[in-house]
């Protein structure tokens, strides 16, 4: 199986965050995922650090031909809906059983 984390910044209002979650993940993982809150920091393209809160996404995922679009798609969704710059995708295979 293969495991995608996502980081979301932007420091959004808990409804903000659950609307797009509602919206935007759950439609395209109807199977589930873990959601947890964050605190982190970043260097911004111009150069400054930004600290704030955010949201992480971990979702635990087979091989499947349109996952990348759906993990893409979340990603743009995002960063139109919060004015955001960027949202921090990783992939790893793992071993995972349900």
């Amino acid at each position: 199986m293969n495991q995608a984390e996502l980081f979301f910044g932007g420091s959004i209002k808990p409804a903000e965050w659950q609307s797009c979650v509602d919206q935007e993940v759950t439609p395209r993982f109807p199977d589930g995922f873990t959601a947890f809150d964050t605190q982190g920091q970043w260097r911004n393209r111009m150069g400054m650090i930004s600290r704030e809160t955010g949201h992480e996404l971990l979702i635990i995922f087979g091989s499947a031909p349109d996952v990348q679009t759906k993990l893409k798609d979340i990603r743009e969704a995002y960063n139109r809906r919060f004015v955001q710059e960027s949202v921090l995708l990783e992939e790893i295979p793992v071993c995972a059983g349900f």
